[in-house]
C-alpha cells in the first residue's frame, strides 16, 4: 500500500489508517492477510466489488483488490469533481460530526439499550459506528472526544473492565454488537477499517502494544461479517443496471445478503431478518443513519426514496433514527398518493418524533443543494 498520509484543510497530518499502516510496516504477510479479510464478501465468498463509475481503469462491477486500495481515499479528500458525481449519481453526503454526535446521544441516553444491536443503513464511511475523524471535513477526532455507537460502547468497557480479559471481552461484544451496510465498495472498505482501526487504537491505548495477531484476525473477521454490500432499496447485491431486479420478483431466484448475529450457531439470509421483524422479533434494537433522500433522475425531478428506507428501518428495529429531508412533512403536486398517505401515517403515529428541524439544509450540509430544509427523525 502506498504512503497513506494526506492533508487536510488545516495543514495537519491526517492518515487513513494509523493502526494498518503500521502494521505494514511491522509484518507485511499480516497486513495482506488483514486486507483479505476486509476486502471480502462473505454472502458471496468473493470481493466486494467496486459499484462506482469515479476510479479510471476500474469497472463498475469489478472486485477492488489488495493492489488498488491505495487509491482509495475518504470522501474529505476526495477531488470535488468526484464528490459532486457522487452526490448527483448516489445522493452522497456525508454527516458532520457536531450532527453525529446529537443523534448517537438521542439514542445512548437510554441505558438499557446500550449493550444491544445497532445498524447504520447506507453507512458510507460508518461515522455514526465510529467517529476516528468528521466525515464532512477529515478532522481527526481524539479517542475520548468520539461519539460513535461503538466508541460510547469502548469507552463504558475501558470504565467497567476488571481487568484486561475482562476489557478484551467486553471490547469485542461491542464490536459484534454494532453493523453498517452500504452500496459503494471504497466507502464499505473504508468502513471496515475505520471500525478496525477504533479497536486497535483502543487496544494500543490501554495496553501501550499493537494487537496480538491471531486477535487482530478475529476481530477483523467479525467486522467483515457485520458490515457488508447491499442496495438498501432492494435488499440484494448491488446491480449495475438502473431498472433493478425487485427483491419481490416471484420468478426470479434472488440471493440476499448473510450476516451474522454472534449469538446463533450460523449466518442468517437478510430476508430472514425482515421476516422475523415483520413478525416482532427485530434483531436490531435501533437503526441510524443518514439515508439517500431522492433517486437522481435526469431531465425530470428527482424521485423521493426516503420513505423506503423508513419503511425498512422501522421493519427490522425496535427504533430508528435517521436524517432526511424536511420535505417529508409537506404535501405538494409532486407527491405520489403512497407518499402523502406515508406522510399522514407518521404525523398520526405517536411514537414519532422529529429530534431538530434546520430550514436551511446548507446549515447543517455545506455546499449541498438540498431544497426544503433537513431534519433529524426517530
Amino acid at each position: 500500500m502506498e504512503k497513506t498520509g494526506l492533508i487536510n484543510g488545516e495543514n495537519e497530518l491526517f492518515p487513513f489508517s494509523f493502526s494498518l499502516d503500521k502494521i505494514r510496516h511491522k509484518d507485511n504477510s499480516l497486513y495482506s492477510e488483514l486486507l483479505k479479510i476486509l476486502l471480502l464478501d462473505r454472502s458471496r465468498k468473493k470481493n466486494i466489488i467496486w459499484a462506482t463509475d469515479v476510479y479510471k481503469g476500474r469497472d463498475w462491477e469489478s472486485p477492488v483488490c489488495q493492489s488498488a486500495v491505495s487509491a482509495i481515499r475518504p470522501r474529505a479528500f476526495k477531488e470535488d469533481a468526484e464528490k459532486q458525481s457522487r452526490v448527483k449519481t448516489y445522493a452522497e453526503v456525508f454527516t458532520p460530526f457536531e450532527v453525529v454526535s446529537q443523534m448517537t446521544e438521542a439514542l445512548w441516553e437510554d441505558l438499557e439499550g446500550r449493550d444491544k444491536t445497532y445498524l447504520e443503513i447506507a453507512c458510507g464511511e460508518a461515522p455514526f459506528i465510529t467517529s476516528r475523524y468528521d466525515a464532512a471535513t477529515g478532522k481527526p477526532i481524539p479517542l475520548e472526544k468520539r461519539v460513535g455507537i461503538l466508541d460510547r460502547k469502548l469507552q463504558v468497557a475501558e470504565k467497567a473492565a476488571e481487568g484486561d480479559e475482562d476489557w478484551i471481552e467486553k471490547a469485542e461484544a461491542a464490536l459484534k454488537s454494532v453493523y453498517g451496510y452500504e452500496f459503494q465498495g471504497d466507502s464499505l472498505f473504508i468502513a471496515r477499517v475505520n471500525v478496525l482501526d477504533a479497536f486497535l487504537e483502543n487496544f494500543e491505548a490501554r495496553f501501550h502494544r499493537t494487537c496480538d495477531r491471531d486477535l487482530l484476525l478475529k476481530e477483523a473477521n467479525i467486522i467483515s461479517w457485520n458490515f457488508w454490500q447491499m442496495d438498501g432499496l432492494t435488499d440484494l447485491f448491488p446491480e449495475r443496471e438502473k431498472l433493478r431486479r425487485q427483491a419481490n420478483d416471484l420468478f426470479s431466484k434472488v440471493a440476499y445478503p448473510r450476516i451474522r448475529f454472534w449469538n446463533q450457531n450460523r449466518s442468517t439470509s437478510f430476508d430472514k431478518v425482515k421476516f422475523e421483524g415483520s413478525r416482532n422479533m427485530k434483531q436490531f434494537y435501533a437503526i441510524i443513519g443518514n439515508p439517500p433522500f431522492h433517486n437522481p433522475l435526469e431531465d425530470t425531478s428527482d424521485e423521493p426514496i426516503y420513505q423506503y428506507f423508513m419503511k425498512a428501518s422501522f421493519r427490522i428495529a425496535e427504533k430508528v433514527e435517521l436524517i432526511t429531508s424536511a420535505k417529508f412533512l409537506t404535501f405538494n403536486g409532486k407527491q405520489k398518493n403512497e407518499t402523502k398517505q406515508f406522510t399522514i401515517d407518521r404525523l398520526q403515529d405517536s411514537h414519532f418524533k422529529v429530534l431538530m428541524y434546520e430550514p436551511d439544509a446548507t446549515k447543517v450540509f455545506p455546499n449541498t443543494d438540498q431544497k426544503g430544509g433537513g431534519m433529524y427523525l426517530s
